[in-house]
């Protein structure tokens, strides 16, 4: 739903407030065949230089939130609280990333 060009580094990102919510609409074969999670990824963010997440749900997502390197850029410096993450495939997923503190959140 949100998604960052992995081409371009970004830096000072704030996420607040927000609710996301899919439907499973799975008409063929898959891993999450009638289950309650989508294919659909909630924050999926690539290449970051200081980025706050406060206050964010989801629901009904493959991945919620997904932060991974651009190239051979590490992301750095990543503060996420009250992120709340229901009925998900896999809640979160971090690679390459330095100084990520996660607070008062549920998987």
């Amino acid at each position: 739903m949100l998604w960052s060009n992995p081409e371009d580094m970004i830096s000072n990102v704030s996420i607040e407030g927000l609710t996301l919510k899919s439907e499973n609409q799975f008409n063929g074969v898959d891993y999450y065949e009638n289950s309650m999670v989508s294919n659909v990824q909630g924050i999926y963010i690539q290449g970051v230089d200081t980025m706050k997440i406060t206050d964010v749900s989801m629901d009904q997502v493959y991945v919620g939130l997904k932060i991974s390197q651009a190239g051979n850029m590490k992301n750095k410096d990543i503060k996420v609280s009250n992120l709340r993450i229901d009925n998900s495939g896999m809640p979160i997923q971090i690679s390459g990333t330095n100084g990520f503190r996660m607070v008062d959140s549920v998987l």
